[in-house]
């Protein structure tokens, strides 16, 4: 891949993400999926290859996956080709839908308790796109469907339900990026499905991760101004900011391990030819990934028991975007061939590490639901359609 942003032109794109969003209705989070092959079609109706759901873990745990899967409708009349998402939860390999088409939906994370399983995404509603809490498979509106509004984030903690995400804001502030006025965004937690405000929306905010230690709450993100994107953390609702906003910076996900706090995201100066620099935040220091001769990014960020750190995202390749794991800073390539792939979500079960994720069936063609453990794939769908895993959580026998 090119220094000057890559073979599909994907950091060009997710440079505008942050503003396109506002005017195509469609989370971010979502998007760097879609787009991770220049703005190449999620769901595609013809493939070349298939490549057949690795069969169920023979170590009796159970490995819960969120994702999504993209579906083509053949019952709308006057209409080829026309495409729905739908969330889906995959159990040891075995996936069942969330949602009923022709409904759009994503599931984003979710998280555990006992026997209760739960998975926040989004949800198209009549006249605005739906956050959306599902327990043990019924959904609960996290909001009220009167603007747009994204769950993107789940923790459980002292029987409580956190949830991160963020809205279109009804302020009349606008942000002016390349002579487009495009609207605010509030970044937003609920507990226990009572929703708090972290922004005011005059400037452009978006929650996307989520951890409790004790009784702190932490919440990582970005906010957006008119000189630049600056990553961002709160604390039990106080701004910390880890970059001065004057270039491209984002936080994408958050751990806490003991007094340290982690953000792991991504940085681009604003310069000509800059990539995208993958990193994480320790306690607001940052700690490079690359070193941007290749675009990087990195979703997921999890802390072990013995301190080890764990970052998962893309980086580029001269040919392809990949897959990575970095564990203290060192990269481990997934395993994924030549096509491309990426990885977000990040569980950890004794010493096995599970990543989700996928990997394309070949280039401009559907991607394939995805998770790596121990940097091994296992497929959770063919490419008779685009699937993709956002999140993992494991639970022993």
């Amino acid at each position: 891949m090119e220094p000057d942003r890559g073979k599909y032109g994907v950091n060009s794109i997710l440079r505008l993400l942050p503003y396109a969003k506002a005017m195509i209705g469609a989370p971010f989070h979502f998007l760097r999926w879609a787009f991770l092959f220049c703005g190449c079609g999620l769901a595609l109706n013809a493939c070349r290859k298939s490549l057949a759901p690795t069969p169920t873990p023979p170590d009796q745990l159970r490995v819960y996956v969120a994702g999504y899967a993209i579906d083509t409708l053949t019952n709308i009349p006057n209409v080829i080709g026309s495409t729905v998402s739908e969330a889906v939860v995959w159990l040891n390999g075995v996936p069942t839908s969330l949602t009923n088409q022709p409904t759009d939906a994503i599931a984003q994370a979710m998280a555990i308790s006992g026997s209760d399983v739960y998975v926040v995404g989004n949800q198209a509603g009549p006249n605005a796109n739906i956050a959306e809490c599902w327990k043990n498979g019924t959904p609960t509106a996290l909001s009220d469907g009167s603007v747009d509004t994204y769950a993107e984030a789940i923790v459980l903690s002292n029987q409580h339900v956190y949830v991160a995400g963020y809205a279109y804001s009804s302020q009349p502030d606008y942000q002016e990026i390349m002579s487009m006025m495009l609207p605010n965004h509030i970044a937003l937690i609920w507990i226990d499905g009572v929703e708090t405000p972290l922004t005011t929306g005059y400037l452009d905010d978006y929650a996307l991760s989520i951890a409790v230690s004790g009784s702190d709450v932490y919440v990582a993100g970005y906010e957006a101004s008119r000189t630049g994107i600056a990553a961002v953390y709160w604390k039990n609702g106080v701004e910390f900011q880890l970059t001065n906003g004057q270039d491209y910076a984002f936080g994408y996900s958050i751990a806490v391990s003991g007094s340290d706090v982690y953000v792991a995201g991504w940085k681009t100066m604003l310069v000509p030819g800059a990539s995208d620099t993958a990193l994480y935040w320790k306690n607001g220091n940052p700690v490079l990934l690359t070193n941007g001769q290749y675009p990087a990014q990195v979703y997921g960020i999890a802390v072990d028991s013995a301190s080890n750190v764990y970052v998962a995202g893309w980086e580029g390749t001269d040919s392809t975007n990949a897959a990575m794991l970095w564990k203290n800073g060192n990269p481990m390539p997934l395993s994924g061939g030549t096509n491309p792939s990426s990885a977000g979500g990040i569980a950890i079960s004794g010493s096995d590490v599970y990543v989700t994720g996928y990997i394309a069936a070949g280039h401009m063609e559907n991607t394939i639901a995805t998770y790596w453990k121990n940097g091994i794939p296992v497929f959770l769908n063919d490419s008779s359609k685009s699937t993709s895993a956002n999140s993992i959580f494991v639970v022993g026998k």
